[in-house]
């Protein structure tokens, strides 16, 4: 199956699209906070882009996974279902049984 095509890039920010991440020759000690403080926000959205692409990314994988099994192993499905509630059912039972 094939991926699916966003439709608008992504594109990630360059240091030069605007963001000042180092100090000017001519700056004075006043705007090196500033360009520090820009520079962290800068790599913090970054990283933070990086993690959203990882976890969609995952995502994807399980969704294409969870198809593939709905689709070509239906049987393997319910059976998986029917056990997962067997031992829910089993677990909430004891539980109870123990709290009476």
């Amino acid at each position: 199956m094939a991926e699916p095509i966003p439709v608008y890039p992504q594109v990630e920010p360059s240091p030069e699209a605007g963001i000042d991440i180092g100090p000017h020759p001519s700056s004075s000690s006043k705007s090196e906070p500033v360009s520090f403080f820009n520079r962290t926000f800068f790599q913090a959205g970054r990283s933070l882009r990086q993690v959203r692409n990882t976890a969609l990314s995952a995502l994807t994988g399980i969704k294409r996974t969870a198809i593939y099994v709905a689709e070509e192993r239906p049987i393997h499905l319910v059976v998986g279902v029917a056990v997962a509630a067997f031992v829910a059912g089993s677990g909430l039972r004891i539980r109870r049984s123990h709290h009476e």
